[in-house]
């Protein structure tokens, strides 16, 4: 107790000098973790929030929309280490196959944040500004809530769960299944459930993947396991692990292209990732994982596909910002933002900015034109 006492006094000296940016080290004991916690939001609530006078956004209607959009949000897939890509690892053969085929696009990406909840609330609210948090409370730019509104039946069926900030995000979706009501829990569950969809109306459909994720085979199925894993070389087996997940997601997704192919006309398909992910490469200098503000963790696919031949898609790169200003085109709407000025941004950990950003010129690769942090 009188440890925990001197603690309580003594730390607040150590910890005001760091950063206000905090993700737990699991090489601490967790009363370290739960002490910088702690002292973390402490000191945050303390501190003066700056005030910004964003212009706001214009959404008008346009039109009814596509009468079927299907977006996919993958999980932590990054597009440098895809096949498709041109990796030297043979771990998207079904996407291969489509290359050939005029209907599909694939182009790399980058992210609007470095974490799951973060990136995937600015995605779904067309959000550029880090800070920009009133365009959030606003819902005015939430994608599922205007889909609603121009009549499409809307669904999100995810593999993870429910969390608040992303509860935000699909406070508008009709039909709504999580993680927790799967009995089996892998991606291809999703494709069932799409499967159960009439497909008699508007629809607007949302599947959220898990795998891909850390530890990565605990969400890929075991006959997906192609890669031996070496548990004794740390780096190979987060690699191997992480290749066999990227051809079981492979699966998935050309799994959903080829159904809709077959069964279903008038539709259009996105496919992104939250994030990417960093598997320890030199150009990664070593880092593993993802929720660190650098690149390495914002490369991301961007698929297409369409029964609608769309020649518009000729850009060399995208970002999530501009995937959202298209998918909520394809719903009906138009979206400008008169702050745009050719400046795009990766967001921190925290949706408010709070946490640092990137900014960035869009080019192949991206151009880092600063970083802020707090």
């Amino acid at each position: 107790t009188l440890i925990f006492i001197l603690l309580l006094i003594i730390y607040p000296y150590f910890i005001h000098k760091k950063p206000n940016i905090y993700l737990a080290n699991f090489t601490h004991f967790s009363y370290f973790n739960t002490l910088n916690t702690l002292y973390l939001a402490l000191l945050d609530s303390f501190k003066k929030k700056p005030h910004h006078n964003y212009k706001p956004y214009i959404v008008k209607k346009v039109d009814e929309g596509k009468p079927i959009v299907i977006m996919i949000m993958g999980e932590s897939l990054n597009y440098k280490r895809m096949h498709l890509f041109g990796w030297d690892v043979n771990n998207t053969p079904n996407l291969d196959k489509l290359k050939k085929d005029p209907h599909f696009i694939y182009k790399p990406a980058i992210s609007g944040g470095v974490n799951t909840p973060v990136s995937i609330v600015t995605f779904f609210y067309t959000k550029r500004e880090p800070q920009n948090t009133k365009l959030i409370l606003s819902h005015k730019t939430n994608i599922l809530k205007l889909a609603k509104e121009n009549g499409y039946d809307t669904y999100w069926l995810s593999m993870q769960s429910d969390v608040s900030l992303i509860s935000k995000v699909m406070e508008f979706a009709k039909h709504k299944k999580f993680q927790w009501q799967y009995k089996r829990q892998f991606d291809d569950e999703l494709l069932k459930d799409l499967k159960k969809i009439p497909f008699n109306k508007k629809t607007f459909v949302v599947l959220h993947f898990r795998a891909n994720h850390s530890p990565y085979e605990e969400y890929t199925p075991k006959s997906f396991y192609k890669w031996p894993f070496n548990y004794e070389n740390y780096h190979k087996y987060k690699i191997y692990s992480y290749y066999d997940s990227v051809l079981y997601v492979d699966y998935v997704i050309s799994s959903v292209i080829n159904y809709m192919k077959k069964h279903h006309k008038n539709f259009v398909i996105y496919f992104t990732s939250d994030h990417g992910e960093m598997l320890g490469f030199p150009e990664e200098q070593g880092r593993y994982g993802h929720s660190q503000l650098v690149f390495g963790d914002t490369y991301v696919p961007f698929l297409y596909y369409s029964d609608k031949l769309d020649k518009n898609l000729t850009k060399e790169i995208y970002n999530h910002y501009q995937i959202s200003k298209m998918l909520t085109r394809n719903l009906g709407y138009e979206i400008t933002n008169p702050n745009e000025n050719g400046v795009y941004f990766v967001n921190g950990v925290e949706i408010d900015g709070s946490a640092g950003w990137m900014e960035y010129n869009l080019t192949l690769p991206p151009k880092l034109i600063k970083k802020k942090m707090f």
